[in-house]
């Protein structure tokens, strides 16, 4: 049902609509419009998937066009909310906008697929093949934001990044789940800031669950069941012989794709030493989505 206080001029469906999960801060790519990952905000109700250019509260020039500093007005405001329900769980999805710029917008009601892109940790082995060494400090990845870990997290509580490793390398290292979101327009890539603070704080065991034996329902397999969930076995094309079992390990072995990643791993450094190269920022290829979303409308 369309939100009776629904503005045309956004594509917000049912803004009055409330926060099922709590806001996560992710990387995002969505080729071949955007093929580098960017860091977002991204919130779900029952209606929607939506993307949120990521600023952090201490940021204080994010936004050139915010004339008298109402939006960070607004959004320190909301921010106070977000912080004190870990999230904005229950909060609305029009509140919970306000001062943010939207970069991506998803109906659930168009959703045809949703998975688990399940990538396996990187082999010492195949990182000493390149010339690399797994454990020595590299510089910064431009490709990555290294923006704190969840937009409504205190400054401080928020600041415990690697001084070594970029967020790419250590993705490298762990079993990295993606979630993978289909619709007519494209597929969404979305890989979980809290599930990669996850490893960081267990750290690499070594005991990767490739047979999946365990399941740890990490922040990108629940936004992955629940999704699915809202959407139905009728409307999604994918086959999903456990839906609704009473032995929630069989159900979400179903959304769960394994990919071995050391081949690209080794065909991507070898590239790297041959050439060099510009690479463009998550502004600029933010910028260029919008430009290609207002020609498509």
């Amino acid at each position: 049902m369309v939100d009776d206080m629904h503005d045309d001029s956004s594509p917000i469906i049912a803004p009055n609509a409330k926060l099922i999960r709590s806001m996560r801060r992710c990387e995002w790519k969505l080729p071949p419009i955007l093929v580098d990952w960017s860091s977002v905000d991204v919130v779900l109700t029952n209606h929607e998937l939506v993307l949120l250019s990521a600023y952090d509260i201490e940021d204080k020039d994010v936004n050139e066009d915010d004339e008298n500093g109402q939006n960070l007005r607004k959004r320190e405001i909301m921010w106070n909310a977000l912080n004190a329900t870990k999230g904005g769980k229950g909060l609305r999805l029009r509140d919970v906008l306000l001062g943010r710029k939207i970069v991506g917008h998803l109906e659930l009601s168009e959703v045809d697929l949703v998975r688990v892109l399940r990538l396996l940790p990187v082999s010492t082995d195949a990182f000493e093949d390149t010339g690399l060494s797994i454990n020595v400090g590299t510089p910064m990845d431009p490709q990555a934001s290294e923006s704190k870990v969840e937009y409504w997290k205190s400054p401080i509580s928020g600041m415990e990044e690697s001084p070594w490793l970029s967020r790419r390398r250590r993705w490298e290292q762990v079993e990295e789940d993606q979630l993978k979101i289909h619709t007519a327009q494209g597929t969404n890539y979305l890989r979980f800031f809290s599930d990669l603070e996850e490893w960081d704080a267990v750290g690499n065991t070594s005991q990767h669950i490739d047979d999946l034996d365990h399941i740890n329902k990490n922040d990108a397999i629940l936004w992955c069941q629940t999704i699915a969930r809202l959407c139905g076995t009728e409307k999604l094309k994918q086959k999903l012989p456990h839906f609704g079992d009473k032995d929630e390990k069989e159900e979400l072995r179903d959304f769960i794709e394994i990919q071995d990643r050391e081949s690209g791993l080794r065909n991507r450094l070898t590239a790297t030493r041959r050439m060099t190269f510009r690479v463009p920022t998550s502004t600029n290829a933010l910028d260029i989505l919008g430009k290609s979303m207002h020609s498509e409308s």
